[in-house]
C-alpha cells in the first residue's frame, strides 16, 4: 500500500485546539461500587466551589463546599465524598442513592450571583459479558453461522446490567439495516440489574440461502465492549446452490488460492461438496465495519478478501468447492473443481530400449508389441499409440491396447502396451508417438517419439507388376510436389512473418519465445494473447493503486486518485559523476524525453516523505492511462514493484507475479521472464533500495544485477532511494536525480488544489508557516507540510497553536492521532484505556530505540514479536490509529522454492519512529549517569531523536547539549536549544554573541551541518537579526 500527503481538510486537527467551556457536562454515569467522579471544568482561581444533592439549592445546605482550599460539609466528614482541587466532585463508593441530580455553584467572588450546575447522575453496572449473546452461537462467540430450518427461533441477551438495556433484532445488507420483528422479555433483580432478551424467527426469502441477522444493544452510555452480535443463518431446507465447476489444478505441495468474487459483498460460506444435500462448511467471511473471517476446519485460511487459501495441497484437498456470496439482497455462487497433480519423474514417456532423449531408432519387426509408461504422475492419465506423419497413418495399426494402472498412494504409474502390424512396402522406417490423452492433456504436453526401423530381411512380399509399379511411382511424384509447394509457402510466411516484425518494432517478438523451456506447454499456445494478458492484469493492478492513495493512515474509507494530489515540485539531476553542482529539471517527465538525463539506469534520490513513492505511482498512472503527448506512449510494459515487499532471493519474475498479478493468473514465472525479454520497451519502476531487505547481501540478487546492467540491459530502470543509501557498484552510464520537496511555489500550488481555492486564504497558511520559521526545514516534507497546512486559521474563536519548536508541533500532531481515535471510541472503561495507551508507550519507545540502536536501524518488527512484548490490545489500539503500520512482505530462499508470507510492522514515518526512540532516550538518560546511550545512535544520521529528547525533558536536554559541545557540532547543538526553551528568543542573543564571523557553507560539510546553518540562517533572516549573518 502506498500513503501521500493529505489532501482533505483535516477536521480532526481542530479538535486538538477548542477553548473549554466552564460548566459539568450532563448526564454522567457512574459505576455501582467504584469510585468515580463528576467531572467539571473551571478556570483556576475561584473562591469557592458548593455542591448540593439537589437542583433546589437555594434552600439546602451543601453536601459538600470547598473554599479557600478548605473542604467542608456533611458529605465530606461522612467519608462519601470528597473534591478535586479544579472543582470536581468525587463520590468514593458509588450507590443507588446516589441515582440523582446534583448541584454545584462555583464563585469568584463574594459578590458573584450563583450559577447552578446540575449534573444528572445515572448510576450504572457493566454486565461481565463484552457483547450481547445470541444463544445459537454461544457464550463465547460474538459471530457465528449456523444452519436453521426457515422458521427456527433465534435469541439473543444481555444479562445483569444497569439501566435497562434496549436490543434489536436486524436483518443487515450492504445498504441498511431493516429492523425485523422483535419479541422483548426483560427481568429485573430488585430493580437494581436488569436482564434483556429478544427472540426472533429465521424467515428466509425464497431467492437466498444465506441471511445476515443482527442482535444491537441501544443504550447510553454504551456498557458493552461490542454493541452488537451476528449469526449468519444458513438455510438446511433447501440444497446447497452451485454452479458449473471451473476446473483448477494445483500442485501438490504447493499454496493454491481459490477466489470468490471480486464484487462488493457482505457475506460468504466456503463449502466441500460431496453431494448437493451433503456437504461441509469450511469458512465462512463477513464484511462489515469489521472484518469477521473464520475457518472450520484446520486445513484451510481466508485472506482479507475472502479468498479459500490452502497453504501446502494435498491429495484429500481434491474435490468440488463452493462459495456461496450475497450483499443481504442478491445471491450468487462460484464451484471449483480442484484437481492435484504431481508431474512425473520424466518429462517423456518412459519406452524400453530408449533413453533419456525425447526421441529414439528402434530395429524392429514389420510386427510386435510397443510398451510405454509414464511413472509417478497424478492424475491419472490416457496414453496413446500414434503415427506422427498422418499420411502415413494407414500403413500401420495398433491393436490389442493393454492399459495398466499402479497405484502408488498419491500418484500413478501408467502403462499403455500395443501390438502393432505395418504393411510399408518398400519403405524402411516409420515414427510413431507415445503421447498423453483424454482429460489432462492441456496440464501434460507429454510425448515420445520412437523411429521404427524395419529390419531388412524380413520385408513382407510385394505385387511387382508393371501396373502396380507405375501406380507407386505415380504416388510418389505427387507426394513430391506436395512436399515442394509446402515447402514454398512455408517460406512465404516466414518472410512476411518477418517484413511484419520489421515494420512493428515495438512489438514483442513472438518467435523470440522458447518453447522447449516449458515442455508442459503445447508448443501452439498465442503468446501475443499471453502479452495481451500480462500488460491488461498490469494496469488493472496500476489502476487499483492509484486509485486508493489513502491521505490519512487511519481513515480508510477517504482515498484519492493519485493525479488528483500530486504536485509535480522540483527535481535536479546530476550532470556527470564528476561534477558536484545539481542542475534544475523542468519535470519529472524530463526523465523520459531531456537528453540530458536520457539513461537505461536513473536513480531517484529522496528524504522521507519527500514524494518518491507518489512519483512512481504517479508515472504509472501515466502509463495506464494513456494521455495524450504521455512520455510513456510508446513504453510497452511498466513494472512498479516496492522493494520493500521483496524479500530474501526472491527472482524479480516471481515478485511480479506475487506482486502486481491477480491470484489465479494463468500466467506463469517463466511466460513473464519471456514476455519482459522479448518486449522492446520495458520501464521498471522499483521503489525504496534504502528498504531493500538485501541491499547489503553478499549473495548475487535480481535486484542488484538489474542495478548494475548484468540484468534486462535494454530496459530502462528507475530506482528511488533515502540518502545516503546508493547501491554499490553503480553503471557508469547511471543517472543520479534529487527531489527538493517543497519550495514556497509548490506549497501555494498544494494549498490552492488541496485546501482552498481562495487565493488569499492560501497566501495567509504561507504567511502562517513563516511565522514559525523553525518548521521550515521539517514542512519541505510535502507530507508534514499537509498537516500544517491544515491546521485551522487563526478566527474570531480559534487561536492559532503557537509551533515555537520542532516537538510542540509533533506532539501536537501525536495528540491529534489519539484524539481522533478517543472520539471514535464508544465506552467509558475503552476510552480510559485507550488513554493508558496514549500516555505509558515505554514498551513502543524500547522497541524503537533498540531497532534504531542496531548495526543496521532496523525500521521493520515482525507482528508476532510485536504482540509478545505490547500485549496484543496495545499493539492493535498503535495500529488502529495509524502510527504503526502492517505490511504483507513475500520471501524464498536459495534452500526451498516455496513462497512465504509474513507481516512486517513498521512506523508510518521514520519521524514517529525517531519520536518514540528519543522519550527513550530522554527518560533514561536523566536516569542515569551513563552517557553511553548518546552514542548508540548517529547524530548525523538521526538527528530527530536528539532534537525530540531535548524537547520532551529539560534534564536531557542539559546531556545532550553537553555531549554536542564535545563533538563539535555547534550549530545543531544551537537547534537543541531551542526545543529545550521552547522558543528563539535566546537563540537570537546566542547567535549574536556567537557568530560574529562570516557564515560558511562547504561542499564537503555534512549534510547535517549544512542543513543546521540553513536553519539558523532562516531563524535569524525571519527575525531581522541582520547584525548577526
Amino acid at each position: 500500500m502506498y500513503f501521500m500527503v493529505p489532501t482533505i481538510l483535516i477536521v480532526w486537527l481542530s479538535q486538538c485546539t477548542s477553548d473549554l467551556q466552564e460548566g459539568c457536562e450532563s448526564p454522567q454515569y457512574l459505576e455501582l461500587g467504584e469510585r468515580e467522579t463528576l467531572q467539571c471544568y473551571f478556570r483556576e482561581g475561584f473562591l469557592g466551589v458548593f455542591w448540593y444533592e439537589s437542583k433546589d439549592f437555594a434552600n439546602d445546605e451543601p453536601v459538600l463546599s470547598y473554599k479557600d482550599s478548605t473542604i467542608t460539609g456533611a458529605g465530606y466528614k461522612s467519608g462519601e465524598l470528597s473534591i478535586w482541587p479544579n472543582g470536581s466532585l468525587i463520590i468514593n463508593n458509588v450507590s443507588i442513592a446516589h441515582d440523582h441530580d446534583y448541584t454545584a455553584i462555583k464563585l469568584d467572588t463574594l459578590d458573584d450571583d450563583p450559577f447552578p450546575h446540575t449534573v444528572n447522575v445515572i448510576t450504572t453496572v457493566t454486565p461481565k459479558q463484552p457483547f450481547p449473546v445470541i444463544t445459537e452461537c454461544g457464550n463465547e462467540h460474538q459471530f457465528c453461522l449456523r444452519s436453521l430450518h426457515a422458521s427456527s427461533e433465534i435469541s439473543c441477551s444481555v444479562d445483569d446490567a444497569r439501566p435497562m438495556l434496549e436490543l434489536h433484532w436486524f436483518e443487515r445488507t450492504t445498504t441498511a439495516d431493516k429492523k425485523i420483528f422483535t419479541e422483548t422479555n426483560v427481568t429485573s433483580e430488585g430493580n437494581l440489574i436488569y436482564t434483556s432478551r429478544i427472540t426472533t424467527k429465521s424467515n428466509f426469502n425464497e431467492d437466498v440461502w444465506l441471511k445476515l441477522i443482527v442482535c444491537k444493544v441501544i443504550s447510553s452510555p454504551p456498557l458493552l465492549q461490542r454493541m452488537e452480535s451476528m449469526i449468519l443463518v444458513q438455510r438446511n431446507d433447501r440444497t446447497l446452490p452451485s454452479s458449473t465447476p471451473v476446473l483448477k489444478y494445483f500442485e501438490k505441495n504447493t499454496k493454491s488460492i481459490l477466489l470468490c468474487t471480486d464484487k462488493n459483498i457482505l457475506f460468504l460460506v466456503w463449502s466441500k461438496i460431496r453431494s448437493p444435500r451433503d456437504f461441509q462448511n469450511i469458512a465462512y467471511a463477513i464484511f462489515a465495519d469489521y472484518n469477521v473471517l473464520e475457518v472450520l476446519s484446520e486445513y484451510f485460511k481466508l485472506d482479507s478478501t475472502g479468498s479459500l487459501v490452502i497453504s501446502q495441497v494435498q491429495v484429500q484437498h481434491e474435490g468440488l468447492y463452493n462459495c456461496v456470496h450475497g450483499d443481504g439482497v442478491h445471491e450468487d455462487v462460484k464451484t471449483y473443481e480442484v484437481v492435484v497433480y504431481v508431474s512425473p519423474d520424466s518429462v517423456y514417456p518412459v519406452v524400453d530400449e530408449c533413453g533419456d532423449e525425447d526421441s529414439c531408432f528402434l530395429q524392429v519387426d514389420f510386427a510386435g508389441n510397443l510398451t510405454c509408461l509414464v511413472k509417478g504422475i497424478r492424475p491419472e492419465v490416457d496414453l496413446e499409440w500414434t503415427v506422427v506423419d498422418k499420411s502415413l497413418s494407414g500403413s500401420i495399426t495398433f491393436e490389442n491396447k493393454e492399459k495398466l494402472i499402479k497405484d502408488n498412494g498419491g500418484t500413478f504409474d501408467v502403462s499403455l502396451k500395443t501390438t502393432y502390424h505395418t504393411n510399408v512396402g518398400y519403405q524402411n522406417n516409420i515414427t510413431v508417438q507415445c503421447r498423453v490423452s483424454g482429460k489432462h492433456t492441456e496440464l501434460f504436453d507429454l510425448r515420445r517419439n520412437i523411429n521404427l526401423l524395419f529390419r531388412t530381411g524380413n520385408v513382407l512380399p510385394v505385387d511387382e507388376s508393371k501396373p502396380r509399379m507405375k501406380l507407386w511411382l505415380l504416388v510418389l511424384v505427387v507426394l513430391i510436389l506436395l512436399f515442394i509447394i509446402g515447402v514454398v509457402i512455408w517460406k512465404s510466411r516466414d518472410i512476411r512473418r518477418y517484413m511484419d516484425t520489421r515494420l512493428k518494432k515495438t512489438e514483442c517478438d513472438e518467435e523470440s519465445f522458447n518453447l522447449q523451456t516449458t515442455p508442459f506447454l503445447s508448443p501452439n499456445q498465442d503468446w501475443s494473447a499471453k502479452r495481451r494478458t500480462f500488460i491488461n492484469e498490469l494496469k488493472r493492478k496500476y489502476e487499483n493503486l492509484c486509485a486508493k492513495v489513502l491521505p490519512i493512515p487511519y481513515i480508510s474509507d477517504i482515498s484519492f486518485r493519485v493525479d488528483e494530489v500530486f504536485i509535480n515540485s522540483g527535481i535536479e539531476f546530476l550532470p556527470s559523476s564528476g561534477h558536484d553542482s545539481w542542475e534544475r529539471l523542468e519535470s519529472y517527465k524530463s526523465m523520459f524525453q531531456d537528453s540530458q538525463v536520457q539513461s537505461k539506469r536513473i536513480i531517484i534520490e529522496g528524504f522521507p516523505g519527500y514524494g518518491k513513492s507518489t512519483l512512481l505511482l504517479q508515472i504509472a498512472y501515466d502509463w495506464y492511462h494513456q494521455a495524450s503527448g504521455s512520455p510513456l506512449d510508446d513504453v510497452e510494459i511498466l513494472i512498479l514493484l516496492p522493494l520493500r515487499n521483496i524479500g530474501s532471493m526472491m527472482s524479480l519474475f516471481q515478485a511480479i507475479k506475487k506482486l502486481l498479478l491477480p491470484i489465479d493468473t494463468q500466467l506463469s514465472e517463466s511466460d513473464i521472464r519471456n514476455i519482459v525479454q522479448s518486449c522492446s520497451s520495458v520501464v521498471i519502476l522499483l521503489d525504496g533500495y534504502d528498504e531493500y531487505p538485501d541491499k547489503d547481501s553478499i549473495v548475487e540478487t535480481d535486484v542488484q544485477n538489474i542495478i548494475e546492467m548484468n540484468l534486462l540491459q535494454e530496459c530502462k530502470v528507475i530506482l528511488t532511494t533515502r540518502p545516503p543509501h546508493l547501491p554499490k557498484n553503480l553503471s557508469s552510464n547511471t543517472k543520479r536525480l534529487r527531489l527538493l520537496g517543497f519550495d514556497e511555489n509548490s506549497r501555494l500550488k498544494y494549498i490552492l488544489k488541496s485546501v482552498t481555492k481562495n487565493q488569499d486564504d492560501a497566501q495567509k497558511i504561507e504567511e502562517r508557516l513563516k511565522t514559525f520559521p523553525i518548521l521550515k526545514d521539517l514542512c519541505e516534507s510535502p507530507l508534514f507540510f499537509a498537516m500544517f497546512a491544515h491546521v485551522p486559521i487563526q478566527t474570531g474563536k480559534t487561536k492559532d497553536v503557537q509551533f515555537n519548536s520542532v516537538t510542540i508541533y509533533f506532539r501536537y500532531i501525536v495528540t491529534c492521532f489519539h484524539t481522533h481515535m478517543q472520539n471514535k471510541t464508544k465506552g467509558k472503561k475503552w476510552r480510559a484505556k485507550y488513554q493508558q495507551f496514549e500516555s505509558n508507550h515505554n514498551s513502543l519507545n524500547n522497541v524503537a530505540f533498540e531497532n534504531l540502536s542496531k548495526i543496521e536501524h532496523e525500521f521493520v518488527s515482525g507482528k508476532e514479536k510485536l504482540i509478545e512484548k505490547f500485549g496484543k490490545d496495545f499493539y492493535e489500539f498503535y495500529v488502529r490509529i495509524g502510527i504503526l503500520r502492517e505490511e504483507e512482505v513475500i520471501t524464498t530462499s536459495d534452500r526451498s522454492p516455496v513462497v512465504q508470507n509474513k507481516t512486517e510492522v513498521r512506523f508510518y514515518h521514520r519521524l514517529f519512529h525517531e519520536w518514540y526512540a528519543a522519550h527513550f532516550l530522554a527518560s533514561n538518560i536523566v536516569s542515569t549517569e551513563n552517557t553511553k546511550l548518546l552514542t548508540k545512535h548517529p547524530v548525523a544520521e538521526f538527528p530527530d531523536v536528539y532534537r525530540f529528547a531535548c524537547g520532551l525533558d529539560r534534564g536531557a536536554a542539559n546531556k545532550i547539549i553537553k555531549y554536542l559541545d564535545n563533538t563539535g557540532s555547534k550549530n545543531f547543538k544551537l537547534l537543541c536549544l531551542v526545543e529545550r526553551d521552547g522558543e528563539v528568543d535566546n537563540l537570537i542573543k546566542i547567535l549574536g554573541k556567537e557568530c560574529a564571523e562570516d557564515v560558511c557553507i562547504r561542499n564537503d560539510d555534512n549534510i547535517l551541518k549544512q542543513k543546521s546553518t540553513l536553519q539558523l540562517i532562516k531563524i535569524a533572516s525571519h527575525h531581522k537579526a541582520s547584525h548577526i549573518f
